[in-house]
């Protein structure tokens, strides 16, 4: 499916849909317009170039208001046949735009789901990381009380080694 131009706004870069140069679509158009044209004119032609009939005004024959009213009603199949080929080409660009929004939505969705449980995992990971402080926490305490209470022993055991050696 082709990208229309009003869908591309400059972020059409990779997305992988060509970008459409509208005066090469207007130039490869163009002969086709004409030749539909050309078509829907030939009944008004017909009537105008009938053989030994006038269609001049005021011959008297009534042809005049026949040809305006076939001129008024393919002027007016022209036209919507206009209005519905751009209408066309709204429909396909605004198709274009939802579905290069739907792919980014989808994208977005998916970076946004990969990143959540990305902190999921941090946060196991963190509380796991600050039970294995808080239990680093409780042995050095531990081995501080114990350090503390040796030394206090040492310290005993050398004053009282120091009094007994007064004594003698």
């Amino acid at each position: 499916m082709m990208r229309p131009a009003a869908a591309q706004g400059g972020a059409g870069e990779g997305t992988g849909y060509p970008i459409l140069n509208a005066d090469a679509l207007r130039g490869a158009l163009a002969p086709l317009v004409r030749e539909l044209l050309r078509e829907s004119i030939a009944p008004v032609h017909a009537l105008l170039v009938q053989p030994g009939k006038s269609a001049v005004a005021g011959d008297g024959d009534g042809r005049q208001p026949q040809l305006t009213t076939a001129a008024l009603e393919d002027a007016h199949a022209r036209i919507r046949q206009l209005e519905m080929g751009e209408l066309r080409r709204e429909l396909g660009a605004a198709q274009a735009a939802r579905d290069v929004a739907g792919e980014h939505l989808d994208a977005m969705l998916a970076d946004l789901s990969e990143t959540i449980a990305a902190s999921g995992r941090d946060a196991k990971l963190l509380a796991r990381a600050a039970g294995q402080l808080a239990g680093t926490e409780k042995f050095l305490k531990a081995q501080k009380w114990t350090s503390k209470a040796a030394m206090v022993h040492g310290l005993r055991k050398s004053f009282a080694m120091v009094d007994t050696t007064k004594l003698n």
